[in-house]
């Protein structure tokens, strides 16, 4: 499910600069966190983080590369894996450049980095935050025990392709998708 905080309510692309949400912690709990309560009740096993800067939670800083906010998924009783929008978006890449972005998210709460800019920057840059001591070993030994549980878990429960429960087959479920879609619009105002 994504994008935690909540992207419903924020009208910037987050691919193109950092949206704000101005709602404080009690209208967030009372309406954008309701979807993603629901997902850990039902045991979703990840959660994408959204390029979204709360002021309630840091002001200034995007969801994905803020320790408050993951700190509120956890307080949502998400034990899962939490993984951060594409970090080549703007709303990050711009004010978080040559592997900034990814040790700034996995010093956070992130556990799965999505889409560094550039890989290799990335990279070093958390080996050098590594090295220096600016994060901690043990939180990238929680990401990984948290990815790793999640893939063995997967393969565990996922059944293999052409076997029984195995599902319908890739592209099988685009009419479906369409009409699930467009029932999921909502016109706020102005014509459709």
């Amino acid at each position: 499910v994504k994008h935690f905080p909540g992207h419903g309510s924020v009208t910037a692309d987050s691919h193109l600069s950092l949206p704000v949400q101005p709602a404080g912690i009690d209208v967030l709990r009372g309406r954008d966190w309701k979807p993603f309560e629901a997902a850990v009740a039902a045991g979703l096993p990840v959660v994408m983080t959204g390029h979204i800067a709360v002021p309630a939670l840091e002001p200034g800083v995007p969801a994905s590369l803020s320790a408050p906010s993951y700190a509120a998924l956890r307080g949502l009783g998400f034990k899962g894996v939490a993984v951060t929008d594409a970090l080549n978006m703007g709303a990050v890449d711009k004010q978080y450049p040559a592997g900034a972005a990814a040790v700034k998210a996995l010093a956070a709460g992130a556990d799965l980095l999505l889409m560094p800019a550039d890989v290799e920057q990335a990279h070093a840059a958390i080996v050098q935050a590594l090295a220096a001591g600016t994060l901690p070993a043990a939180r990238l030994d929680e990401a990984a025990q948290r990815v790793a549980t999640m893939m063995v878990w997967h393969a565990r429960t996922t059944p293999p392709a052409g076997t029984a429960g195995a599902g319908a087959p890739a592209g099988s479920g685009t009419a479906l998708s369409a009409q699930v879609s467009a029932s999921a619009v909502t016109v706020v105002a102005g014509p459709c």
